[in-house]
């Protein structure tokens, strides 16, 4: 499922976007390829594409995928976008 994943552009997605050799859909996949320059994690990359439906998100990065464009990884508990996994209510009542 693409919401636990973490993106990467390629070093193809890199060449593409610079080369403006996307293709088909292009302005939509310059911008994800633009927004993916370093590690993403889903939520940051649906945060920055707020008129799409996860369901469109997530066709864009397969095919992105597909070709080669990106790749992903699972991400781990320890990328804790909410900060709610680490969160211990007693510890930070001690401190008050």
């Amino acid at each position: 499922m693409a919401k636990n994943r973490i993106y990467r552009r390629t070093a193809e997605g890199h060449k593409a976007l610079m080369e403006s050799t996307i293709g088909m859909a292009g302005g939509e996949y310059r911008r994800i390829l633009d927004l993916v320059a370093e590690d993403m994690h889903y939520d940051a990359l649906r945060a920055a594409l707020p008129h799409y439906s996860d369901g469109v998100i997530a066709r864009w990065l397969r095919e992105l995928e597909s070709r080669g464009l990106l790749e992903s990884s699972a991400g781990d508990s320890g990328q804790d976008l909410d900060f709610t996994g680490s969160f211990n209510f007693q510890q930070d009542a001690a401190k008050s």
